[in-house]
């Protein structure tokens, strides 16, 4: 049985947050570490899902730039992302932070719309004649 693109971010979303409010409240390291563990795969499966959805998306000629501009924009968005990240836990703390990075994965859950949770139907190319 396959599961679906959209399902595995909504899913994976969904995970992601309830793991980080978790590890946000987790204070001993036997805790934090399987939770660490769980939530980088949770991590993975949105991301990587979220990418292959993109790129199912897209046509053949413009994927590669497409997906050129979704690197550079993801990883281009991360230091900004640190660097608030890092000043806000200096005002507050390291948990307050991450429980509101769980809230706005949660967000994005209702937020986010990836589509409907079928596959999409994938042509043989143009019609000839």
């Amino acid at each position: 049985m396959t599961r679906s693109k959209s399902r595995s971010v909504r899913l994976g979303l969904i995970g992601f947050t309830a793991v980080l409010a978790l590890f946000a409240l987790a204070r001993a390291q036997a805790a934090a570490y399987p939770l660490a563990l769980v939530l980088g795969y949770a991590y993975f499966v949105v991301i990587t899902s979220l990418s292959t959805l993109l790129q199912d998306h897209l046509r053949d000629d413009v994927r590669g730039r497409i997906m050129a501009l979704w690197v550079m924009a993801f990883g281009g968005t991360v230091p900004l992302g640190v660097l608030a990240g890092g000043y806000a836990v200096k005002i507050t703390s390291l948990t307050v932070v991450m429980l509101i990075g769980a809230a706005v994965a949660l967000g994005l859950v209702f937020w986010l719309d990836v589509g409907p949770d079928e596959e999409p139907e994938v042509s043989a190319g143009p019609a000839l004649g």
